[in-house]
């Protein structure tokens, strides 16, 4: 290569120049060459020197350490905070358990035996009924079998409207449950999201933190290899 580019100063500059000055000049070159190849090393040179006294200070490793303390001390407040409310339900819960409990318990006992009751003289006066109007049926006496015959059905269908409300009954004490159901059902997802919540923002901190240290590693691999 150099003697190509001697070649080519002395085929262009024969007529002005002697070959000495063409080496001068070839030397000067390759001179100025050498010191931008110095000067560019030297710039590398600072740069590394500059990143190796950043790691081994620990300035960038320091910065992320106090994040880390600093995000810890949030962390705290806000698990507190989050911890408090995920008692509260709980504590919210339990209390509307036993109330369902207690009012289904409650309802049944005080309502459940007055049907019974109310049934079971119903069924009394029906079996009442027919005896009188087999006993009229026996005697011959047919006006007071006509008269017992009618109030019959007055009789079922005074049953039938206690059954009615029997089963309304029960209809309402099933939508009681199911009403404090959903409440506590609700109560337990909000738990459950707050539960997460805590555990997904110091998740989500610890990972990107993880990575810029991973970063930082790299960077000391590439700066002492």
């Amino acid at each position: 290569m150099d003697r190509e580019i001697k070649d080519y100063f002395e085929q262009k500059f024969l007529v002005f120049t002697t070959k000495d000055d063409i080496e001068k000049l070839r030397q000067e070159m390759k001179a100025n060459l050498l010191k931008f190849k110095e000067e560019v090393k030297n710039h590398i040179l600072d740069s590394i020197n500059e990143t190796k006294r950043m790691v081994e200070t620990s300035e960038l490793k320091r910065k992320l350490e106090e994040v880390r303390e600093d995000f810890k001390g949030w962390q705290k407040d806000i698990e507190l905070n989050l911890n408090s409310a995920i008692s509260e339900s709980s504590f919210a819960i339990s209390k509307i358990e036993k109330e369902k409990e207690s009012l289904v318990k409650q309802f049944q006992e005080e309502v459940e035996p007055r049907f019974k009751t109310l049934k079971d003289e119903i069924i009394d006066s029906l079996n009442m009924v027919n005896l009188k109007l087999h006993s009229y049926i026996e005697e011959g006496q047919e006006n007071a079998f006509k008269s017992i015959k009618a109030l019959e059905p007055q009789i079922n269908e005074l049953k039938k409207d206690i059954e009615s409300i029997k089963n309304q009954t029960n209809k309402v004490i099933g939508e009681i449950g199911t009403f404090y159901d959903k409440m506590i059902r609700e109560l337990k997802e909000m738990k459950d999201e707050v539960g997460y919540m805590v555990k997904l923002s110091y998740r989500d901190f610890e990972r990107r933190l993880e990575a810029l240290e991973q970063r930082v590693k790299a960077i000391e691999k590439i700066v002492f290899p």
